[in-house]
C-alpha cells in the first residue's frame, strides 16, 4: 500500500482558490470605487454652491466620511491585490530602517492619541534584497496589527521593532506589550478570514503576510501571552 502526503497539495489548492477569489473581488471593487470617486467630485462641486453655512458644513462632514470609507475600501483592495501575484517579483536593495520609518509616519496621529511609544533597534546601514512593494506591505500588515492591539490596551503601549543578523539569516522582530492574541484564534491566526481585532479589517492581513514570507523562502512565527505578542520574520541572506 502506498500513502501520499496531500498536505501540500491541499494547501496549494486553498491558496489558489483564495487568489482567484481575490482577483475577481479586486476587479469588482475597483469598478465600484471608480464610480464612488466620480460621484465624490460631483458632490464636492455641488456642496460648494450651498449658501446655508450650517447645512454646508454638515454636507462636507458627510463627504469627509465617504472619503474615509473609500480609503478603507482601497486599503482592502490593496491587500487583496497582494494575494494575486505574490511570488516572482523583481528584487532590489532596500534600506530597512528607512522603510519602517516611512510606514510609521502614517501612524503618527494614532501613536500620539493612544500613548503608544515606538522603539526601533535597527542599524542605519542595514539593507536587504527584496521586492520593495511586497516588503512594505508585509511590514505594514504587522505594524498595523500590533498598533491596533495596543490601542485596545489600557495604559501606555510600546511597540519594538528589532533586527538580528547572522551570516546566513536576517530576522525582523516586532514586539508589543498588548493584551495578547485571543486563545481561540491562535491555531488559525494565519488562515484567511481569521479576525484578531475587535474592529476593522476583514481577517486576511496575516494570511497575506504569510504568503509573502513563504514566497520568499522565509519563515514567520509568533508567541503571545497576556503581556504582549512577538512576531518574528526570518529570511536567508
Amino acid at each position: 500500500m502506498i500513502f501520499f502526503d496531500i498536505t501540500d497539495s491541499v494547501e496549494y489548492r486553498k491558496e489558489n482558490t483564495i487568489k482567484r477569489l481575490a482577483e475577481g473581488l479586486t476587479h469588482e471593487i475597483n469598478t465600484a470605487v471608480s464610480s464612488i470617486k466620480g460621484n465624490i467630485e460631483i458632490l464636492q462641486s455641488d456642496i460648494e454652491t450651498i449658501k446655508d453655512q450650517d447645512q454646508k458644513e454638515l454636507m462636507l462632514d458627510s463627504l469627509s466620511n465617504i472619503r474615509k470609507n473609500k480609503r478603507i475600501i482601497q486599503d482592502i483592495v490593496k491587500t487583496l491585490y497582494y494575494t494575486n501575484d505574490i511570488g516572482i517579483q523583481k528584487k532590489q536593495t532596500i534600506d530597512i530602517k528607512s522603510s519602517i520609518n516611512k510606514i510609521l509616519q502614517s501612524y503618527e496621529d494614532k501613536l500620539i492619541n493612544n500613548d503608544i511609544d515606538i522603539l526601533i533597534n535597527i542599524p542605519d546601514d542595514l539593507t536587504f534584497s527584496f521586492n520593495y512593494d511586497s516588503l512594505i506591505h508585509l511590514l505594514q500588515i504587522l505594524i498595523d496589527n500590533m498598533v491596533d492591539a495596543l490601542i485596545e490596551k489600557e495604559g501606555n503601549g510600546l511597540l519594538q521593532i528589532i533586527t538580528e543578523q547572522s551570516k546566513e539569516n536576517l530576522s525582523i522582530i516586532f514586539k508589543d506589550n498588548g493584551n495578547g492574541i485571543d486563545k481561540s484564534i491562535i491555531p488559525d491566526i494565519f488562515n484567511p478570514l481569521t479576525k484578531g481585532k475587535s474592529y476593522g479589517g476583514i481577517g486576511i492581513g496575516l494570511f497575506v503576510a504569510k504568503l509573502i514570507v513563504n514566497s520568499n523562502n522565509g519563515k514567520i512565527s509568533f508567541n503571545t501571552s497576556n503581556k504582549g505578542t512577538t512576531f518574528k520574520l526570518i529570511f536567508d541572506i
